[in-house]
């Protein structure tokens, strides 16, 4: 019988490191500062500091800032509220001292219409949310427009456009964590992207777990996916047609003729161009693999069983099961630089040809089809 002992009151005594600030939610609702607070380096603590500042609706000063320690204070001379954090002395992360939120007047004697010391990045954070779709086009004009409106405050255009920089950046942050989760071939690499994707953007984790791991996720998804996301090409094609919706039907469906025949007809005449037993596509993937497949050292297992290392990772090649423990092989169809490796050995080794090698192990698709 498996006993689970608890100690009560333990949970007081857990330290909770702020690592990243929720770009999804406003960060007026990152929860109160306190005294013993850990931040993981000091751009996150200014960050929160001035995303508290921010809803709780107050004008604050830097009072010092340094390598090892950060002062803030109340702008208002004779009012109390302080924050001091140092930096540990080992590692990035900085932890809150002292802490001191009481204020001595009503905080709207305090309210600036402008609020100068809310910094572009709070601000841009606010509005990554509402614009994360690539397709949506940002202008420091709407921000201005929106801090007036749902802020009441004074935003000057400068600073509306470096918010709008931000915006923009984070947003990029976005697409390429989820482009790395999406395209993650191991499972154990999968669930580490995703925990860091939880942390830093719980919306998006919590809209991905509602559409179903196995639909967007290659190591997840029961098939195979050929680096294909969908097969449905309606939004592709709506996008194609941006220009030509407003034509009338007959002018609309000719151009969407003429665009279809040229399509077909630069394909044709790039596949009769090919020189090669492969796609461009293709070939250009394995040139690719090439130069790390030369810096990989074999080690056999079987007869078509290899250990492969390349310094970073090692892996298992199985020739005859067309299988590689990096999984992307596997799920691609196409070989891997572990792969490469084992093929360029045995080339090598036996002096054929690479033509004659990929007859002999037809999973490499390296012979004639």
């Amino acid at each position: 019988m498996n006993t689970r002992w608890t100690v009560s009151g333990l949970e007081l005594y857990l330290i909770k490191v702020v690592r990243s600030v929720d770009l999804f939610d406003s960060l007026a609702n990152q929860g109160p500062l306190y005294k013993g607070q850990m931040f993981k380096d000091k751009p996150i603590l200014k960050q929160v500091v001035g995303s508290y500042a921010f809803g709780k609706r107050f004008e604050y000063r830097v009072s010092r800032s340094s390598n090892t320690r950060f002062t803030v204070q109340c702008s208002h001379r004779s009012c109390g509220w302080v924050l001091q954090a140092w930096k540990s002395n080992r590692g990035t992360f900085w932890h809150v001292k002292t802490f001191v939120n009481e204020h001595i007047y009503e905080r709207n004697d305090n309210y600036n219409v402008e609020f100068k010391r809310v910094s572009a990045a709070v601000i841009g954070d606010l509005f990554t949310s509402k614009y994360r779709d690539p397709g949506h086009i940002i202008r420091p004009k709407d921000i201005i427009s929106k801090m007036k409106e749902q802020h009441g405050i004074h935003l000057p255009y400068n600073k509306a456009y470096r918010s709008k920089e931000h915006t923009l950046n984070q947003r990029d942050d976005v697409i390429s964590l989820y482009y790395y989760v999406t395209y993650a071939y191991r499972i154990k690499d999968f669930d580490r992207l995703i925990a860091e994707l939880k942390e830093t953007y719980s919306k998006v984790y919590d809209e991905l777990q509602g559409v179903g791991i196995k639909k967007f996720s290659s190591s997840y998804c029961p098939r195979k996916r050929y680096f294909f996301m969908t097969t449905n090409i309606v939004e592709s094609m709506n996008s194609c047609l941006v220009a030509i919706r407003k034509l009338p039907i007959t002018g609309m469906t000719e151009c969407i003729r003429d665009l279809l025949q040229r399509w077909l007809y630069d394909r044709r005449t790039n596949a009769r161009e090919m020189y090669t037993y492969l796609t461009t596509f293709v070939d250009e993937y394995i040139k690719a693999r090439t130069y790390t497949a030369q810096q990989c050292e074999i080690h056999p297992i079987h007869f078509n069983k290899f250990q492969v290392d390349d310094k970073w990772k090692e892996t298992t090649v199985d020739l005859d099961e067309c299988s590689c423990s990096c999984h992307e092989w596997d799920l691609d169809d196409l070989p891997c630089s572990y792969a490469m490796a084992v093929a360029r050995k045995i080339l090598l080794g036996l002096g054929t040809s690479l033509l004659g090698l990929g007859d002999s192990f037809p999973g490499l698709g390296l012979g004639e089809s």
